[in-house]
């Protein structure tokens, strides 16, 4: 999403409110496509996080507006979930990559239009945040180029093999 350099600081809240919910839900869908126990919890704890600042972000909203912000039209929304459920894991996890880096480049960016220290450290703490789902999905694409089965395999266990 390419940033409007005349955002305020309630329209940024509103855009990244809608990020996180949307982020959530691409999470729970990819959750839906994973076999493998360890995997699958870590992509759900993802989907929780990003539940959860969008809840953040609503409180100060609505704290700073006095009302609830409006649903945008997202990917989920309007249909293309479609077009996500003919990609295969790796390219979901890519894409996911790609929504990370853009939402922490998007917290770093518009922290400054907050003139209060703790809307800018929100949207700092948020960029972290991402960066660190980023991290994380990134050793998962690892994991797949290693044991291309790896998100396919319900016991876990039984695809290791310990010893000699």
């Amino acid at each position: 999403m390419k940033l409007n350099k005349r955002l305020t600081s309630v329209e940024a809240l509103g855009l990244a409110i809608n990020r996180e919910r949307e982020a959530s839900l691409l999470y729970k869908h990819m959750s839906g496509k994973i076999k493998n126990p360890l995997v699958k919890r870590k992509i759900i704890e993802l989907a929780r996080e990003e539940s959860h600042h969008a809840k953040l972000l609503t409180d100060i909203y609505s704290r700073e507006t006095g009302e609830n912000p409006q649903r945008m039209k997202t990917a989920f929304y309007s249909g293309k979930i479609a077009e996500l459920n003919k990609l295969g894991i790796e390219k979901l996890i890519r894409f996911a990559i790609s929504k990370e880096k853009e939402a922490a480049k998007f917290y770093r960016e518009n922290a400054k239009l907050f003139k209060d220290q703790s809307g800018r450290f929100m949207f700092e703490y948020l960029s972290g945040f991402e960066k660190g789902h980023q991290i994380s999905l990134e050793e998962e694409l690892k994991a797949i180029k290693r044991f291309p089965e790896w998100m396919d395999k319900e016991d876990i266990l039984r695809a290791t093999h310990i010893g000699p």
